[in-house]
């Protein structure tokens, strides 16, 4: 209701006009508010229940991959990893657990050649054995492309023996001989220093090196007794594939490897002069047993053999 200036145009100053509706249609837009507010506030709802879904469905994708990847590590699988984009805290855990599947990885293998080693030693099965135990295991322990076992000769000492495997190496089943000096930084590696190269492509140096398109190289020194006895060389074609890290791990296989080889020497210098006692005791017309320290029976002559269980 108002009033409204209408004097001049219907010369009478006291014109009122009133205006009508009815309550509902008054009420209308308060009852549609009712109507409509529950339901948009349900959809609402729904709409924030099923973006959190989703969103917690994917927060929580990186770890079902970490729990994935660990019952992999648990079945000595240590080739995964958890690929996570997030820029939080569970990128850090993704990297953090790929760094440590990686040294878990380095370990075991480690640990395998090393076993592989001693069990060829303790076999007494000789230096070729020995050689291609590592040599089966080292690109496991280490990214390679090519790795190589070798032997300085006792009796020539201008002459090395290799044994090779790899990709592009051209591997033989056998020793392959060559001149030492074909070895470059052999100086270094006698005085105990471990030889990282990153100046591929390198010489021959009687590894093959040159044929496998090596462009990094990591070499460690084989001693026992003090002297250089061999090197163990590992190369790949990554650029500056090996580091400080990689050459402490590959000293266990190292340090393994010289003393199985060690003993395989040892091993053969003994073998003629264990036949000629064997032959020597056969001959005797006495009874003889040699018993280690455990008193268990090495040797026994013919004549022992006769009057013994």
């Amino acid at each position: 209701r108002g009033r409204l200036p209408l004097d001049a145009a219907y010369l009478h100053p006291d014109c009122t006009v009133v205006a009508v509706e009815t309550r509902d249609r008054a009420l209308a837009p308060r009852a549609d508010f009712r109507r409509d507010f529950p339901l948009a506030v349900l959809l609402s709802l729904w709409v924030v229940l099923l973006l959190g879904f989703f969103q917690v469905r994917r927060g929580l994708k990186p770890l079902e991959e970490l729990r994935e990847a660990t019952r992999r590590l648990a079945n000595r699988d240590f080739s995964g990893r958890v690929e996570v984009v997030s820029r939080d805290e569970l990128e850090e855990l993704a990297d953090a657990f790929n760094a440590t599947s990686a040294r878990l990885g380095r370990q075991f293998h480690t640990l395998a050649a090393m076993a592989a080693i001693g069990r060829a030693a303790l076999s007494a099965a000789g230096v070729d054995a020995i050689a291609r135990a590592a040599l089966d295991h080292l690109p496991e322990v280490l990214p390679c492309d090519l790795a190589a076992v070798t032997v300085l000769d006792e009796g020539r000492p201008d002459e090395a023996e290799t044994r090779v495997a790899g990709t592009g190496a051209g591997e033989a089943p056998g020793a392959r001989r060559h001149p030492r000096h074909e070895l470059a930084g052999l100086a270094a590696l006698a005085r105990g220093e471990a030889r990282v190269a990153h100046s591929g492509p390198f010489a021959d140096e009687g590894l093959g090196l040159a044929a496998a398109g090596a462009r990094s190289l990591l070499q460690l020194p084989l001693a026992a007794e003090g002297q250089l006895i061999g090197v163990l060389s590992v190369a790949t074609r990554a650029e500056r594939a090996y580091g400080a890290e990689h050459a402490l791990t590959l000293q266990e296989v190292a340090d393994q490897l010289a003393i199985a080889l060690h003993q395989a020497r040892l091993e053969e210098r003994l073998d003629p002069e264990r036949r000629r006692l064997a032959d020597l005791l056969e001959q005797l017309p006495d009874g003889v047993v040699v018993v280690d320290g455990d008193r268990l029976t090495v040797l026994a002559n013919r004549a022992a053999r006769a009057v013994l269980p």
